[in-house]
């Protein structure tokens, strides 16, 4: 400016005006506003997200590490079979009055006793973990009085369960006997009794619960001397196996298929025996191979470098440790997946960090609740998949905002420029600049952040983590738009000053263009997967709203006295108006030719 001999106000008012210009003012307040709307649409599909950032990276996940019971199942467990030494019962078959034989009693008795389930004084309902409730109902429901039974043999010693040992251990005196009960997984047990014919026949009879895809427990038990100690853990007898059933939801099947279209893999991790898993995964649809399936046991003996090429593979993990889940995130990272680690336990909560979102079920501890940055309120994965839905309209939606604004943005600082270079008074003054950011175009861009997800969304593939935000296609069409604003623009108000006088009758035409002109291509930019012409432009009724407030607005900024004398405006003639319209129906025609092109190129690629 100084170089050009222009006055001194007059560089910082153009200064002042590329300013504005260059800063899309509402791109801060619109992406806050669509995320806060994603994450209010997810909690209506029993989503909690609490971490805002949350809502736009749940879009981007790529693997789902998620355990099968209460997600996958129902989470309503029941005991379905009792096997002792002599038979295999359905339990669904036994009534509360039938009489029951003296095993099966005393079976009940020991899962009764070795059970840290409760019910309270004055209660029907059970507390505690899934599993145990289940016993315990199935031994009240068999005529165990399961509080007279726990006062008359008291525990005099415990191991606690743990998700690392997968058994418990209680001492009672049971008939003036001091008797060790143990309950756990049926390999754990079975490593701690005698290994004889009655071992094995239960061991072929575990193997058949697994297929039919039953959680099983086994118990055994054995005569101490010293109730002091725990440390007695060899020679026991095994007495039974009890197999309990966690239905599929209804809605597993459905949810596992739809994400697997949105090129999201599952993968099951488990500590449930791995032909339990196997047939709970069969059972929802998924397609398993012995390729596709670890163990703990072998993780363990699995290097990084070898779980890094392999776990492409894996679909279930089983029998595996709170601590191998960190492993199994890392590993995904490591190829490149986006990682969402559904857990509920206090031992999960490593791994829920780890992940780049971590989903804590409703029915989880407090700790899972608090590093979460999401909370299955209905514990159920289809809730995972409407997240994910939404996730990706998120980012759809923020894409949009960012070509809507930077396109504006792009067109007022060409034209600013070009006019500045070539020696021309400013086309448009900075208050007119900010109330077309702001006022006219700020209507239309909160109105984006409520566009419905598009049909397509959850057919593509998950983004990759390192795709940038504005991508090629946005470029050229933040660039396509603003290069034929200018051009027509520029051309428009050379023309007008050469034949007329008036700069404020022209600043006014021009001003009104830019704002009108916003208000016709935001239709174009509902959609980049399909034409303005194969898309139904009513669909966001907000939008609608917004551009005739957008139209409204701008009218008063050019008609009313107060607002012309503000941004120094005059009326515009019916001949002008024409020229506006024009103007921005050609504008819409060129950025749908180049939508189409990139839509064909697209469709080609695939």
């Amino acid at each position: 400016g100084l170089i050009k001999g222009m006055p001194f106000h007059e560089i910082i008012l153009t200064s002042i005006a590329l300013a504005v210009a260059a800063i899309p003012e509402g791109l801060l307040v619109a992406v806050t506003v669509t995320l806060a709307i994603g994450m209010q649409r997810m909690l209506k599909r029993k989503a909690l997200v609490r971490h805002l950032v949350a809502a736009e990276t749940l879009g981007s996940v790529s693997v789902i590490c998620t355990d099968k019971t209460g997600t996958i199942t129902e989470g309503k467990m029941s005991v379905v079979q009792i096997a002792t030494n002599s038979e295999i019962i359905n339990i669904r078959s036994l009534k509360k009055e039938d009489k029951l034989t003296n095993e099966i009693e005393n079976i009940l008795i020991a899962s009764t006793l070795n059970n840290d389930a409760q019910l309270p004084d004055n209660s029907k309902k059970i507390i505690g973990n899934p599993t145990e409730i289940a016993i315990l109902q199935a031994a009240a429901n068999l005529g165990i009085d399961i509080k007279k039974t726990r006062k008359t043999f008291e525990r005099l010693n415990e191991i606690p369960f743990s998700s690392d040992k997968k058994y418990m251990v209680t001492i009672h005196k049971i008939d003036g006997i001091n008797k060790l009960i143990a309950k756990g997984a049926p390999e754990k047990i079975f490593s701690f009794c005698k290994q004889d014919d009655n071992l094995e026949r239960f061991k072929e009879i575990a193997d058949q619960m697994t297929q039919q895809g039953l959680r099983i427990l086994a118990i055994a038990e054995k005569e101490i001397n010293d109730t002091q100690t725990t440390e007695n853990l060899h020679d026991l007898n095994c007495i039974s196996l009890i197999g309990i059933k966690d239905p599929l939801r209804k809605e597993a099947k459905e949810t596992l298929d739809k994400l697997k279209k949105a090129g999201i893999k599952v993968v099951f991790i488990t500590g449930d025996h791995k032909n339990t898993a196997i047939n709970i995964a069969k059972e929802a649809g998924l397609e398993i191979q012995e390729k596709n399936i670890m163990t703990g046991e072998e993780l363990e003996k699995t290097s990084d470098d070898i779980l890094k090429k392999e776990i492409k593979n894996i679909k279930i993990f089983a029998r595996v440790e709170p601590k191998h889940k960190i492993r199994i995130i890392d590993a995904f990272k490591k190829i490149g997946e986006a990682v969402a680690m559904i857990g509920d336990g206090v031992n999960d909560a490593p791994a829920l960090k780890a992940a780049d979102v971590g989903v804590a079920l409703g029915s989880g501890s407090d700790v899972a609740h608090e590093i979460s940055d999401v909370v299955l309120l209905d514990n159920n994965l289809s809730s995972i998949d409407a997240a994910v839905k939404i996730g990706r309209t998120i980012f759809d939606n923020i894409r949009k905002i960012i070509v809507y604004l930077m396109a504006d943005s792009f067109s007022e600082i060409i034209l600013i420029s070009t006019a500045i270079l070539m020696g021309l008074p400013l086309p448009i003054l900075a208050p007119q600049i900010f109330w077309i950011n702001l006022v006219t175009d700020g209507l239309p861009d909160l109105a984006l952040t409520m566009e419905p997800s598009e049909p397509e969304v959850m057919q593509e593939k998950p983004r990759s983590k390192e795709e940038p935000i504005i991508n090629t296609e946005m470029k050229i069409l933040i660039f396509l738009i603003g290069i034929i604003t200018d051009l027509i623009l520029l051309s428009l108000y050379i023309y007008l000053l050469k034949t007329h006088r008036d700069i404020q009758h022209i600043r006014t035409l021009i001003f009104t263009a830019l704002a009108i002109d916003s208000l016709f291509y935001v239709f174009s930019v509902k959609s980049f997967r399909r034409s303005i012409f194969r898309i139904n432009p009513f669909s966001n009724k907000w939008l609608i709203f917004a551009v005739l407030g957008g139209l409204i607005t701008q009218l008063c900024a050019v008609y009313l006295p107060p607002l012309q004398k503000l941004f120094k405006t005059v009326p515009l003639t019916l001949n002008e108006w024409l020229i506006i319209i024009a103007l921005g129906i050609f504008e819409i025609i060129a950025i749908e030719i180049t939508k189409e092109w990139f839509i064909f190129k697209e469709k080609k690629s695939l």
